[in-house]
């Protein structure tokens, strides 16, 4: 950012963990941008709690969330971001697809089960949640295990 941004710019890091929040507040504080990097300590539902009335994102990033949550959850949270954002507005989103090595993350390394979904399921979970079709995109990493989608409001 070079200074050059700063004051056109306002982060806000929302997560339930402590450990997750002060693992961000240690790279804001590396990357010395604490000036307009806001934590709050908050569960993604409802968006009431860190989404004050006025305050209208132009981008939101969701990534590491989907993949535990049940459908109903991530549309009703995306339909809540929907309307808090503004005209033109993206939410950039992810979901880890179905892949030969989910049984290894889970029964080997331990990891607790998640949620797999197709490049097809997490798009719809943006349809369902009041996106138009036509301002979503897939983005698809090279090996097709993480999937990501951008939906512009």
């Amino acid at each position: 950012l070079n200074g050059e941004v700063n004051n056109q710019i306002h982060l806000q890091m929302v997560d339930s963990s402590d450990e997750a929040l002060a693992d961000g507040e240690r790279v804001v504080a590396e990357l010395a941008i604490g000036g307009f990097v806001q934590f709050t300590k908050a569960n993604f539902l409802p968006t009431t709690g860190y989404m004050k009335s006025g305050y209208h994102p132009e981008f939101v990033e969701v990534v590491g969330l989907f993949d535990y949550l049940r459908i109903a959850h991530i549309v009703r949270f995306l339909r809540e971001l929907r309307e808090h954002m503004v005209n033109g507005g993206a939410v950039l989103y992810s979901n880890v697809a179905p892949n030969d090595e989910q049984d290894f993350t889970h029964n080997v390394v331990g990891w607790r089960q998640m949620e797999y979904r197709t490049s097809e399921d997490i798009v719809q979970l943006a349809t369902y949640a009041g996106f138009k079709p036509h301002k979503i995109r897939v983005i698809q990493e090279p090996l097709g295990i993480y999937n990501l989608v951008v939906a512009t409001k």
